[in-house]
């Protein structure tokens, strides 16, 4: 039915979620933050194709979920939190320093940085 619909065949997908936070009648966010680690391109090797592939789409959804929100005054920005000492990733950096990246992110000004990349704050490169 929905791939019927010439609506749907005119808008990517992501547009219908968009469209639906938008008109939610629950308080809208000042900022959303995309969880994305080791993402840059400069860190993509040869190994591992599909974790590579669904980092980079992440960084398209990134970029355009940030322009799509934009008009809203919504930021969205992609986190990379560093290696942190999980179970599943062994050692690294304690988890409450991976997560002070996350909460800047999540408590930026209007105004603030939209559409980028950050670890702890500062922008890094895609």
């Amino acid at each position: 039915p929905f791939a019927a619909s010439s609506a749907y065949r005119r808008r990517p997908p992501c547009a219908a979620t968009i469209d639906a936070l938008i008109d939610s009648p629950m308080p809208m966010p000042s900022a959303l933050v995309v969880w994305n680690g080791w993402n840059s391109r400069s860190r993509m090797s040869a190994g591992t194709p599909g974790y590579g592939v669904s980092k980079a789409a992440l960084n398209a959804l990134t970029l355009k979920t940030a322009a799509a929100l934009k008009p809203q005054g919504i930021l969205v920005n992609a986190v990379c939190p560093g290696w942190v000492a999980t179970d599943m990733g062994g050692g690294g950096r304690p988890i409450s320093e991976g997560a002070k990246g996350v909460v800047w992110a999540a408590t930026l000004p209007k105004g603030g940085p939209t559409g980028g990349f950050f670890r702890d704050g500062i922008a890094i490169d895609w």
